[in-house]
């Protein structure tokens, strides 16, 4: 996890400096070190790479379709909040 934060201190030095090859760059090392995370996990516990994609983009969909909608930010993440809950 240390890596990933020290990654994203780069990509906030990046941001906004219109240096776009060192910013996909760095924002691909954030992705590399989550992937590796992940994985690593996946060997610890109980947890599979594809369960953890499935949640994310059940999520992504969900608050990006309810923006379009005009749902608000609250709303999605209470009710997001509210099915993790349930699932417990």
């Amino acid at each position: 996890m240390a890596e990933i934060r020290k990654e994203l201190d780069e990509v906030e030095e990046v941001v906004g400096s219109n240096k776009t090859i060192q910013l996909e760059e760095e924002l691909g090392d954030v992705l590399w070190d989550y992937l590796n995370l992940v994985r690593c996990l996946a060997q610890e516990e109980t947890i599979t790479l594809d369960s953890v994609f499935q949640r994310a983009v059940g999520k992504f969909d969900e608050r990006i379709s309810g923006v379009e909608n005009g749902v608000t930010w609250k709303e999605i993440k209470q009710i997001q909040k509210q099915r993790f809950e349930d699932q417990k």
